[in-house]
């Protein structure tokens, strides 16, 4: 009750903050901004309060709790007592609606049921699905790190001793929840699920704002959940009849691969898995709709035309021009709007609005770094497509103030490869990019959501399609630049799109349904074939959600977690297997090195921390090897099955360990692989003493 309790006072606080300046068309629009608003920053406030006090208290997450807590809380009715200076509309005429909430209600079920599915713990066991396995290794490992560990200054638990350089104050926050009270898999799905429901609400209401359709926004969101792609169709013509399909599809537990050579479609890149993997990416979007439905807002008033009054600043008057060169001329006319733009933002009394709005794209970077690009992409196109520049330039001094400092601690500063990013490359994970390829490629994974979201921006207005125009700028992102060196995970980009091409998308079904009644059966038929093949599709790629194999690993009375979790050091590191998830690493304890993907695909010097790797196990010094795993800042040494087997150290000193350091945990039953973890000498004079040359047997 603690942690919900205090997720209550970051919403608080967030919508104190947030019903100042942003306008709303519904009261389930308000609580999700005010949930995302207050997340965020009471997530940063408490993990700064934490970090600053790591060093001073035994229990710095209580203390981030609390100091985030009383000063949000604080803030929140300080600034409820203050009038604001401008009241922001409300748009709509029904504050509450119930077939909004009954749509929220469903989709709220329907997260829950991906959420639980792939993420429980039941009767001391920790359930994984295997198709979210590989990516909570290193999640869950971040979010135990906080909830069991002390990982303060903040470290890679998978690549321990460097700074971390990946997005980690969603799972910060989910070990909080966790370090509160919560087991693990209910912090990780209730913050999951809230923001997750969050963002479809904000989803509704961009549509709803966009199109002056309710019914618009709502089918916008509930095509999140249908991706539409045509991988299906293949695959369902490969099997030799409907007995087949009736018998197959029930049990399909994989994705399915169209056969093109698309790379990531055996992982469900374009299925709902996604969200399910990165659970912090659905509220770093629900972020950006809410800066694009403020911005969508401060062009229009409580009747949908042009704003007027205090946020347009007068024409400035300009002197009667002399005779001076063209240049001259075209400067100062570019100078003239320039000061009007400045005088207009100086004049807006939302101006403020616009500064939290900057505030919350540059806490975005140790959130979600990908969506921060994108947020970067879609403001710099909506200061191009749309008025109000000297705004703009208030935000974006905003986000830099505090983006910067965060961008500059986890660019690495060497990297997994000689490449340098970010880079230009074309193509994303296509082979052979032509134009055509890519047409094809769009085609066939987006076709049906094209098609209707190409109708909706021909039936609709200039001003949607530039709100589409400036999300679709995130395509370009993902097809022109590789930002790390996993180019697949630009794939977030164009995630982000279609949350909003789904809108365009939904604005077409509802014209066709509506069409006159002269062209009404052929379009409507239209409409109900193009919606049949995305929600077949959909709904295939939701089998594999239910069907997947799930994976238990035994904590609550387990004689490895409990020895991790009580007999060492929240801080201590371990050498080992380079396992994914592991006990060790939900005990809060951290890997000398982990599985290597992680660490490459963020950046590290892979190669280097590997070749270190494998040159401890193959010591025969006693003296040297002590030495060395000092160097490193290595504690225990875990020998085990895999890591004999696996071959991945190929040389092994095992046998010097049992006669030079102590034994700290051993596997009698064979629970763990025949593990032995020895303790390393904590002193350097304790390792000067062990001898220099390992005694033959």
């Amino acid at each position: 009750m603690i942690s919900l309790a205090y997720l209550a006072v970051l919403a608080f606080a967030g919508d104190a903050v947030a019903s100042r300046w942003f306008s709303y068309s519904s009261i389930a629009q308000r609580l999700a901004t005010g949930l995302l608003v207050g997340l965020i920053a009471g997530t940063w406030l408490s993990y700064l309060a934490a970090l600053v006090s790591s060093s001073a208290v035994g229990d710095p997450m209580i203390v981030g709790t609390l100091v985030s807590a009383a000063a949000l809380g604080m803030a929140a009715v300080l600034l409820r007592r203050i009038p604001p200076r401008v009241q922001p509309p409300w748009f709509g005429r029904a504050r509450v609606g119930r077939a909004e909430w009954i749509a929220i209600g469903a989709f709220a079920t329907l997260v829950a049921w991906m959420l639980v599915s792939t993420y429980d713990y039941s009767q001391g066991e920790l359930r994984i699905a295997s198709g979210v396995w590989s990516d909570f290794g290193p999640t869950t490992a971040i979010a135990q790190s906080f909830a069991l560990g002390n990982n303060f200054p903040t470290e890679y638990p998978h690549y321990a001793g460097e700074p971390i350089r990946y997005h980690f104050l969603f799972y910060f926050q989910v070990g909080n929840l966790t370090h509160l009270g919560l087991d693990p898999a209910q912090a990780n799905n209730i913050l999951s699920g809230l923001t997750t429901v969050s963002m479809l609400t904000l989803v509704i209401a961009l549509g709803r704002r966009l199109f002056r359709s309710l019914a618009v926004g709502m089918i916008g969101a509930a095509l999140f959940f249908f991706h539409g792609a045509l991988s299906f169709l293949p695959y369902l013509g490969s099997l030799r009849s409907v007995d087949q399909m009736v018998a197959v599809l029930p049990t399909l537990d994989t994705f399915i691969s169209s056969g093109f050579p698309y790379r990531g479609e055996e992982w469900g890149v374009w299925t709902q898995i996604v969200f399910l993997n990165q659970r912090h990416l659905a509220s770093a979007i629900g972020i950006i709709l809410i800066i694009a439905l403020f911005l969508l807002d401060r062009g229009e008033g409580v009747s949908g035309r042009k704003a007027t009054g205090p946020s347009r600043a007068p024409r400035t008057k300009v002197a009667p021009r002399t005779v001076r060169s063209a240049s001259v001329g075209a400067f100062g006319r570019a100078a003239a709007r320039a000061q009007s733009a400045a005088q207009a933002a100086r004049r807006d009394p939302r101006l403020p609005g616009y500064m939290v709005c900057g505030l919350l794209a540059g806490m975005l970077p140790l959130w979600n770094g990908a969506i921060f690009i994108a947020a970067a992409a879609l403001l710099a196109a909506w200061f191009i497509l749309f008025a109000n520049r000297g705004q703009m330039i208030v935000l974006a001094v905003a986000a830099a103030v505090l983006s910067i400092p965060q961008l500059v601690w986890v660019r690495p500063g060497t990297m997994a490869g000689a490449q340098t990013y970010p880079a230009f490359f074309w193509g994303y994970t296509i082979d052979n990019p032509t134009p055509l390829a890519i047409a094809t490629y769009f085609a066939f994974i987006f076709g049906p959501k094209l098609i209707l979201a190409a109708i909706g921006v021909a039936l609709g207005t200039l001003r949607q399609a530039r709100v589409l125009l400036a999300f679709t700028v995130l395509v370009a992102v993902a097809f022109l630049v590789q930002l790390s060196v996993e180019v697949l995970a630009n794939h977030k980009f164009i995630n982000t799109w279609l949350i909003v091409l789904n809108l365009f998308a939904a604005y077409g079904i509802v014209r066709l349904w509506n069409a006159p009644a002269t062209v009404a059966v052929a379009t409507r038929y239209l409409a109900a074939i193009l919606v049949a093949v995305i929600v077949v599709g959909g709904v295939i790629d939701l089998l594999p959600v239910k069907n997947q194999r799930v994976l238990g690993v035994s904590l609550a009375g387990d004689p490895l977690y409990e020895w991790v979790r009580t007999r060492t050091k929240p801080t201590d590191v371990f050498l080992s297997d380079i396992f994914v998830v592991h006990r060790i690493l939900l005990a809060g304890r951290r890997l000398y090195y982990g599985w290597p993907y992680y660490a490459w695909s963020a950046g590290y010097a892979v190669t280097i921390r590997e070749n270190e790797y494998r040159a401890l196990f193959a010591l025969r010094s006693p003296r040297e090897l002590a030495l060395r795993l000092q160097a490193d800042h290595i504690d225990y040494v875990a020998f085990d099955d895999g890591l004999r087997d696996r071959g991945f150290a190929p040389i092994l000193n095992e046998d010097l360990y049992p006669n030079n350091f102590e034994v700290a945990f051993v596997d009698p039953d064979n629970r763990y692989g025949h593990l032995a973890i020895y303790h390393v000498p904590s002193s350097a004079g304790a390792a000067n003493a062990l001898p220099e040359a390992a005694v033959a047997p």
